[in-house]
């Protein structure tokens, strides 16, 4: 259905969903709509894995989208989803795919005799892609037909229909937050859009038993306007007015549009007093140096005149542009919303930018040892000789069992949401979510102040070291993690990589980055979080110099999500 106002655009698109499509059905798209009549827009994904693709009828503009469901449940068989997702009692057909190809089809299928256990084994598993239980019920189901063929149809109609329920019950489940399932290409997008609607809506993740005051829903008509009382008001002077003039002509120029009865020096007077008695026309907030102002045109294809202009603060003329009027009053509504409750916000200064990105650590990790024999391989460990300056690797006598894999993720759920964990030894046992920045430093006693205190949520970027009294405490486990250069020598990686690598004729030749653990820097600048920094102080990490420090903003926001979504 269209919207009431007919000038709205609108597009048609409709959804057609397979499972596992994207591996098989691609071909087949490729083939039967890259062609006069379809436009094929860019896939998500890639050839091997294509997430979504979408086509464009040429004459009526009507849009098919491409959606592999796979993606919205994550990496299962269709018969474990609807088990998990739909009805547990929902049956699941089988068919041996394998002895039908082109040429045999008619003949294969035409016949009424059923198909023999034999056939049901995969030639490219190696094994029965059913067991004996399923085999008889098909042979239960099969008496209902005919031929092979009628139970064909039957088993496409059916492999699709319990396809369904899991899917509607997906959609409900992310409904309940205005979230669309379909719009959306992973179970992991939608989770993550529900937890930033949260922080809008955050009624509907209210627990009754959290004794916790949230913060009132997101209304559009509300006024979230929180402007500083001690900003004084602004007084338009005339080298700035001149300033304003002289940019508004160069965009008209630049745009081709006249610019004859532009607004000049000359209205000084008239703006003065325009600015000082108005508001902006868009977020109706008082003009201070805090919010200045400017000149929003109304017709953008027109210039910078008296008639096609009214009073806008900055922020809000740029939030507006070309854009619609309502959907730009919108956007700025959210943004005073996120600054009132110090959600968080996209990094505006760029020196915190750099700061953050060098902070971001992550990629494949640098394997010391591939083969551990359970009750056969002894466990070895590191030992620093002090003397020789050397880390000796031996076997001890204890023999291995069992293997741990670590693995650290911010993506978890509680990571970084503020729910009380009497675990983490810092900031009242809560790991707070970072709101809006407070103020980047340079300073060293600023920085060492802000590091000593344990108070405040930063990012900072310092040099330090661990004694060497302390190696031998963190050599299991080095504590530093850093994705960083490695050359591929010997001396470098050790003479099991080393061996292994010329066994499989890898190339060495070249220098790879890994994921990896340090206890020495090198006498490096390298940035660290506050939590992750006071955990290296507790370890031993000794810091001698200060380099820079980005204090952010505190807050719980997505505590009452996580607390609902991981039952705590």
């Amino acid at each position: 259905m269209k919207y009431d106002d007919e000038n709205i655009p609108f597009e048609k698109c409709v959804n057609v969903l397979g499972w596992n499509s994207s591996r098989f059905d691609i071909a087949l798209l490729w083939d039967a709509l890259d062609c006069e009549l379809w436009t094929m827009d860019v896939s998500i994904g890639d050839l091997n894995n294509a997430k979504s693709i979408t086509v464009t009828r040429k004459k009526s503009h009507r849009k098919l989208q491409f959606i592999d469901a796979v993606n919205l449940f994550g990496q299962m068989t269709l018969k474990a989803c609807f088990k998990d997702y739909g009805d547990k009692f929902e049956h699941k057909d089988v068919f041996p795919y394998e002895i039908i190809n082109l040429k045999n089809w008619k003949e294969i299928l035409m016949k009424t005799e059923l198909f023999e256990y034999e056939e049901f084994k995969s030639q490219l598993k190696g094994c029965y892609s059913i067991t004996k239980d399923e085999y008889e019920s098909y042979l239960v189901y099969y008496k209902r037909f005919t031929n092979r063929l009628e139970y064909l149809k039957y088993y496409n109609i059916n492999d699709t229909e319990i396809m369904v329920k899991p899917l509607m019950n997906l959609i409900d489940t992310f409904d309940q937050f205005n979230i669309n399932v379909l719009y959306y290409i992973s179970i992991a997008s939608c989770a993550y859009a529900t937890k930033h609607y949260s922080t809008y809506f955050p009624y509907q993740f209210n627990l009754e038993s959290d004794k916790q005051v949230y913060y009132e829903d997101f209304d559009v008509t509300a006024d979230y306007s929180n402007q500083n009382p001690q900003a004084k008001p602004f007084v338009l002077t005339e080298w700035y007015w001149k300033n304003k003039c002289y940019n508004y002509n160069q965009q008209d120029y630049k745009a081709c549009r006249e610019t004859d009865k532009n607004v000049t020096a000359d209205d000084y007077d008239y703006y003065k007093k325009l600015f000082e008695t108005s508001m902006c026309s868009i977020h109706s907030v008082e003009f201070t140096y805090d919010t200045p102002p400017s000149l929003d045109r109304q017709n953008n294809v027109l210039p910078h005149t008296k008639d096609n202009c009214l009073p806008a603060c900055v922020s809000c003329n740029i939030a507006h542009a070309s854009r619609d009027s309502k959907i730009t009053s919108l956007h700025i509504k959210m943004r005073s919303y996120v600054i009132k409750h110090n959600l968080p916000m996209t990094v505006s200064d760029e020196r915190i930018y750099k700061l953050l990105r060098e902070c971001i650590t992550g990629g494949l990790a640098a394997v010391f040892h591939r083969e551990n024999i359970a009750d056969k391989t002894h466990i070895n460990e590191l030992n620093y000789d002090e003397q020789t300056n050397k880390v000796i690797s031996q076997d001890n006598e204890n023999v291995a069992i069992h293997i741990i894999a670590l693995d650290g993720n911010s993506l978890y759920l509680s990571s970084y949401s503020g729910v009380k964990n009497q675990n983490i030894p810092y900031t009242d046992c809560r790991m707070y979510m970072a709101g809006k920045s407070r103020f980047y430093s340079v300073k060293s006693y600023v920085i060492k102040n802000c590091i000593d205190q344990r108070k405040d949520i930063f990012v900072t970027k310092v040099k330090e070291y661990f004694p060497k009294s302390y190696y031998n405490n963190l050599l299991a486990l080095p504590p530093i993690f850093r994705n960083i250069e490695i050359e591929n020598m010997e001396e470098v990686i050790g003479e099991y990589m080393y061996s292994q690598a010329q066994k499989h004729s890898l190339p060495m030749n070249k220098k790879d980055r890994k994921l990896t653990t340090l206890l020495y820097t090198n006498g490096q600048y390298m940035v660290f979080n506050n939590y992750y920094l006071w955990l290296l102080i507790d370890l031993g990490f000794v810091i001698t110099d200060y380099k820079a420090i980005a204090v952010i903003e505190e807050n719980t926001v997505y505590e009452s999500f996580v607390r609902i979504m991981m039952n705590f």
